[in-house]
């Protein structure tokens, strides 16, 4: 399944592993379908390794604030990958960021 975002540099197609992720998968489509993620700001590019999407609000789409980490075997070891940025454990909200490289970014 993919989601189109429009941000603040261009239009961005995501990918999302729906059969790994379900939780975070919902999260990401259901803010896409309310354009809560669209023209966010896209920061912290760091050449060669990622890029963030933050904005506000910095909320879920579930009842709470925040959601659980779902762990998943998945490397980040190619560009193109988006996973949940959080300040934390289990404080998955809004904010995401894409790999820019081929390489591990297993840190």
């Amino acid at each position: 399944m993919s989601v189109l975002l429009e941000t603040s540099l261009g239009d961005l197609v995501i990918d999302l592993f729906y059969e790994k992720c379900p939780k975070t998968s919902f999260n990401f489509l259901r803010l896409a379908m309310l354009k809560q993620l669209n023209q966010r700001l896209i920061s912290s590019v760091q050449k060669d390794y990622l890029f963030e999407v933050t904005g506000s609000p910095d909320h879920s789409c579930f009842d709470e604030q925040y959601f659980d980490d779902e762990l998943t075997s998945k490397k980040f070891n190619r560009k193109g990958l988006v996973a949940m940025s959080n300040q934390g454990p289990n404080l998955n909200a809004s904010n995401f960021f894409v790999t820019l490289t081929d390489q591990n970014l297993d840190h």
